[in-house]
């Protein structure tokens, strides 16, 4: 029995086109099928006649079993199929233990579920991280791609909370740039609040590196280039501390659509921002 798509490849979006396209004539030769049983039924009733031993009807009813063996392979109904199995060698005694099969079919094949996904939020499901932000941060992208994740399927909260572990990841790779590294417990179980002090030293310490040694103009605009961005970035990720990751990580504040979708992409573009200028280390 072959496996559907969507059995075989659970974590896809599915449009109702690709169902149709996979599936559609199996459900609909079910249906009719079905429908021809009931229609014969209905015949026999009104002349009151019900055998299911006479040659025709057997013919009819092996046909009926073998057409919707096919189809309920097809769907991979494992449950209907096994059942279908074992009619076809112990023949129905009567139309109505026939008719049973309906509801043994449409239980088997309504126990595949999809869960319906706005248009406008799909993007975000296989939207993937690219570039130099997937290549630089990995640990990262792959943070954010569980934030676009979790606001396709409406956790709103919870894609702001991955959003802050992306955030996190981004904060030890700039301490680490600062060469910050005296950390109680290390970098990597430093409190946000503790590392972003440190950095605020680090560069108090940098700004003040023209009063400690003498510059040539190239070396000026590259410290100045450089006390531009960790400035920046460090308020940045002041702000994402005190404004989201403590709210989250504390259960202050539950998020809607609005605001996940604003803090998910503010958060990608800040990421992109410093894989221009730092990566991860390597991970063996």
């Amino acid at each position: 029995m072959k496996l559907l798509p969507w059995v075989e490849n659970p974590y896809k979006l599915w449009s109702i086109l690709d169902m149709l396209k996979v599936s559609a004539k199996e459900y609909i030769e079910i249906g009719q099928l079905f429908g021809e049983v009931k229609a014969r039924m209905a015949v026999l009733e009104a002349f009151g006649d019900h055998p299911l031993d006479d040659k025709e009807n057997i013919e009819f009813v092996r046909l009926f079993i073998t057409n919707l063996t096919k189809c309920c392979d097809d769907l991979g109904a494992k449950v209907a199929s096994d059942l279908l199995a074992y009619l076809a060698v112990n023949m129905p005694k009567t139309w109505n233990e026939l008719m049973m099969l309906e509801r043994v079919v449409y239980s088997a094949i309504g126990g595949y579920l999809f869960f319906h996904v706005p248009q406008e939020r799909s993007k975000y499901y296989s939207w993937g991280v690219v570039g130099s932000l997937k290549e630089r941060f990995p640990g990262a992208s792959s943070e954010l791609n569980h934030s676009g994740k979790c606001f396709v399927f409406g956790e709103y909260t919870a894609s702001v909370f991955h959003a802050m572990r992306a955030v996190e990841i981004g904060l030890r790779v700039f301490a680490r740039h600062l060469n910050i590294t005296k950390v109680y417990k290390g970098i990597e179980y430093a409190e946000q609040g503790k590392l972003i002090s440190k950095i605020k030293h680090a560069i108090d310490y940098l700004k003040d590196a023209p009063k400690r040694k003498q510059m040539s103009n190239r070396a000026y605009k590259e410290w100045s280039a450089k006390v531009t961005f960790v400035s920046d970035a460090a308020a940045q990720f002041d702000h994402f501390k005190d404004a989201y990751r403590n709210n989250v990580s504390h259960s202050r504040i539950v998020y809607n659509e609005t605001e996940a979708k604003d803090i998910l992409d503010g958060t990608v573009k800040f990421i992109e921002r410093l894989s221009k200028k730092l990566r991860e280390p390597r991970r063996d």
